[in-house]
C-alpha cells in the first residue's frame, strides 16, 4: 500500500472495542483536517484496510478476538508501509521497546492527551517524509555509482544524506567547536539567524545567533565541555520584527575521531505554538472554573459552590472553635413580580438584588450564593448571631432603598426581602446541613410573620442531626 506523506491530511483508521474511544479521537482528528475511519475489531480493521486508502492505524492492544499486535502483524504483509501507532491501558503487561520491536511506529498509554497524540503523529510524519525523501535521494546517488567506485559512493551517499537528514530538519541545528566557532549550521537555523545562505563557517556562535545564556556559566558549550552530556532548557528569542519565538534548546557532546571531545550539536525547536497553545488551554481552564462555580444570571456563586465551601468553612471552624452564621433570603412574592414584569425584569431583579447582598457582604470569609429560584444565601464564618442579624437587617433595609416597584406585593410597593438567620459552634457531631434547615425554618417563620423581615432560630448542638 502506498502513502500519501506529502499532503496534510492523514486517512486514518481507528481501531477500538469502546466507542466512545472512536468518537473522541475521531472528532479530534477530524478537527485537524483528517480522515477517519473506525473499526471495533480486527476483522473490520481488515476489511477497511483493503477498501480505503488508509495511511495510518491507531489501534488498541487487548481486543476480542486478535488483539492490535497481531492486526499489526498480518496487515503488513499486505500493506509494509502502513504506519500503526499502538495504545493501551495495560501499561504493565506492555514495554515501549516491544512495542516498536513489533513493528509498531510510536506507542501510546491510555489515557492519555489529545496534545500528545498529534504531536506523534506529527513526528511520524516528518519521519515518512524524510524516507521518502531518502528513497529518492538514493535513487539519484544510484546513477553516480556507475561512474565512481564502491568506496567514493558509499562516502558520496552518506555526506548525501547527512545532508539531507541536516538541512531538511524543521529544528534549527549546528555542530559548535570549543573555541564556540560554528562549523555547520543547516537551512532552518540560518534563517532564523536572519544569515539565510551567507557562509558562517568559523563565525563565532554568539555573534551570528545570541541567546540569553551566552556568556554565563549556563552557556551549553560551557556546560558540556565541563562535563554535563546532555543541556536542555526552553528559551525565547525576540524576531527582528518583533514577536517572542519559544525554542526548546538541546545540546549534545560530539567527540573526534580519536574520542577526543570536539564541541556541542545544538538544536533550537521552534515551540511557539505550543507554548500560545498551553497559556491559551490555561486561560480556558482558568475561565471554565471560575463559570462552573458561578450562576450565569446573577453572577454569585452557585448552589455547587455554596455547598463546597460551607463544608470547607465547617471544618476549619470545627477547628477553630468559632461561630457560623447563615443568612437565607427570599424575596417577597416573586412570582407575581414575573408574572406582572415579564421574566427579563425578574432577571433584572435577581441581579439587583444579589449585586445589593454582595456589596453588603464585603468581609473576609463573607460568601454570597444563589441557592435556587430567588432564594440566595450568605456564609458569615466567625459571626455569631447577633452579628448576623445585624447585617441581614441592613440588606434587608437596603433592598428597600433600591425602590424596585412591585405593585402586586402584598407587603409593600417595592421589592423587599424575608430573611432567616441560623448560627452555631460548627462540631464533629453534626452536619452542616442541619444550619441551612435551621435557617429555612426561621425564613419560614419569617414569611409566617408577615414577610419583609427578619427571624433568628440559633441552632441547638444536642438537638441538631
Amino acid at each position: 500500500m502506498e502513502s500519501s506523506p506529502k499532503t496534510e491530511s492523514e486517512h486514518i483508521l481507528i481501531v477500538d472495542d469502546e466507542a466512545v474511544i472512536r468518537e473522541v479521537l475521531t472528532d479530534f482528528l477530524e478537527e485537524n483536517g483528517d480522515f477517519c475511519y473506525v473499526a471495533s475489531n480486527a476483522d473490520e480493521a481488515l476489511g477497511s484496510l483493503t477498501e480505503n486508502p488508509i495511511t495510518l492505524v491507531i489501534s488498541d492492544i487487548k481486543m476480542l478476538g486478535m488483539d492490535g499486535i497481531e492486526l499489526m502483524k498480518v496487515a503488513k504483509q499486505s500493506f509494509p508501509d502502513l504506519d500503526f501507532m499502538i495504545m493501551t491501558g495495560y501499561a504493565a503487561d506492555y514495554t515501549y521497546t516491544n512495542i516498536i520491536n513489533a513493528g509498531a511506529a510510536d506507542f501510546m498509554i491510555k489515557p492519555f492527551k489529545l496534545e500528545e497524540l498529534k504531536a506523534k503523529m506529527a513526528r511520524i510524519r516528518r519521519e515518512r517524509r524524510l524516507l521518502i525523501d531518502l528513497k529518492e535521494g538514493n535513487a539519484a546517488l544510484e546513477l553516480a555509482m556507475e561512474k565512481a567506485n564502491l568506496m567514493s559512493i558509499k562516502a558520496e551517499t552518506a555526506n548525501l544524506e547527512l545532508d539531507q537528514i541536516f538541512d531538511r530538519s524543521t529544528s534549527g541545528i549546528w555542530v559548535i567547536d570549543s573555541q564556540f566557532e560554528i562549523l555547520r549550521m543547516n537551512r532552518t537555523l540560518s534563517d532564523l539567524s536572519g544569515k539565510g545562505k551567507g557562509k558562517v563557517r568559523g563565525l563565532k556562535c554568539y555573534d551570528v545567533f545570541p541567546i540569553s545564556l551566552c556568556g554565563s556559566r549556563d552557556c551549553p558549550l560551557t556546560r558540556i565541555m565541563n562535563g554535563d552530556g546532555f543541556f536542555e532548557c526552553d528559551m525565547e528569542k525576540r524576531d527582528p520584527e518583533g514577536p517572542r519565538i519559544s525554542f526548546l534548546l538541546t545540546a549534545t557532546s560530539f567527540f573526534g575521531l580519536d574520542g577526543e571531545l570536539m564541541g556541542i550539536v545544538s538544536e533550537f525547536k521552534d515551540i511557539t505554538s505550543r507554548r500560545q497553545a498551553e497559556v491559551a488551554l490555561e486561560k480556558a481552564n482558568r475561565e471554565l472554573r471560575r463559570l462552573s462555580v458561578l450562576d450565569d444570571l446573577t453572577q454569585v456563586a452557585n448552589r455547587r459552590r455554596f455547598d463546597e465551601t460551607l463544608n470547607e468553612e465547617w471544618q476549619r471552624l470545627c477547628r477553630n472553635r468559632a461561630p457560623l452564621s447563615l443568612i437565607f433570603c427570599d424575596i417577597d412574592y416573586f412570582k407575581l413580580y414575573n408574572d406582572t414584569y415579564g421574566h427579563q425584569a425578574g432577571d433584572d431583579c435577581l441581579r439587583a438584588v444579589a449585586d445589593t447582598i454582595s456589596v453588603n457582604c464585603q468581609r473576609p470569609g463573607d460568601f454570597v450564593a444563589r441557592y435556587g429560584g430567588e432564594e440566595f444565601i450568605v456564609i458569615l464564618p466567625n459571626t455569631e448571631a447577633e452579628g448576623a442579624v445585624h447585617l441581614a437587617e441592613d440588606i434587608r433595609e437596603e433592598i428597600e432603598r433600591l425602590k424596585i416597584p412591585h405593585m402586586r406585593s402584598q407587603v409593600s410597593r417595592y421589592i423587599t426581602l424575608s430573611l432567616g438567620v441560623s448560627s452555631v459552634f460548627p462540631s464533629a457531631d453534626i452536619i452542616p446541613e442541619s444550619l441551612v434547615g435551621v435557617a429555612d425554618k426561621a425564613l419560614y417563620e419569617a414569611k409566617n410573620q408577615g414577610r419583609n423581615r427578619t427571624v433568628l432560630k440559633v441552632a441547638d448542638n444536642e438537638g441538631m442531626p
